[in-house]
């Protein structure tokens, strides 16, 4: 869901990513997320194997199964907010993998980075579907991980905070 007003620059936030499958059957697993301001290359912050790329910014993502009526289950992680260099815009997009009953866990190297050799292996049911912090389909044309990011850890601009647009 969008985030309405002003959110300060390094407020911990929340991203939370649910499934619902009323025989919890299904398990999930978040992968491949990045942040852009629907402008330039975006920053990756989760890899293709569900580690945590940019520790600093964002923690692993945690779950919880059997959550309750809205939802089967549930993974966050928490973030530190930041912005883009003349931008007010952040958006977030995840790819999440559907397991039936079980998804593998990510092997990451220590508690984050790169996986360990071995990583995911085997046809886990991956969902191509796209989960964005906003409603409608992501800006075109769908980017690919850029050789270097920019660091988000240097805002731009005299206001040190950034806010969401109202559709």
């Amino acid at each position: 869901s969008e985030v309405s007003g002003i959110v300060k620059i390094g407020q911990t936030m929340t991203m939370v990513l649910a499934i619902k499958d009323d025989e919890n059957k299904f398990d999930m697993l978040v992968r491949n997320c990045v942040a852009h301001d629907g402008k330039r290359a975006p920053i990756q912050l989760v890899d293709q194997h569900g580690c945590v790329v940019r520790p600093k910014i964002m923690s692993k993502f945690q779950k919880i199964k059997n959550f309750g009526p809205s939802a089967s289950v549930v993974s966050f992680a928490y973030f530190q907010a930041f912005k883009f260099p003349d931008s007010m815009n952040v958006h977030f997009q995840c790819v999440i993998q559907v397991c039936r009953y079980n998804c593998p866990e990510p092997r990451c190297g220590g508690e984050y980075g790169v996986p360990h050799l071995g990583g995911l292996v085997g046809d886990y049911g991956l969902s191509h579907n796209s989960i964005s912090g906003e409603y409608g389909p992501p800006p075109l044309p769908e980017y690919g991980a850029p050789a270097a990011f920019p660091d988000p850890r240097h805002p731009s601009g005299p206001s040190g905070a950034y806010s969401e647009n109202k559709p």
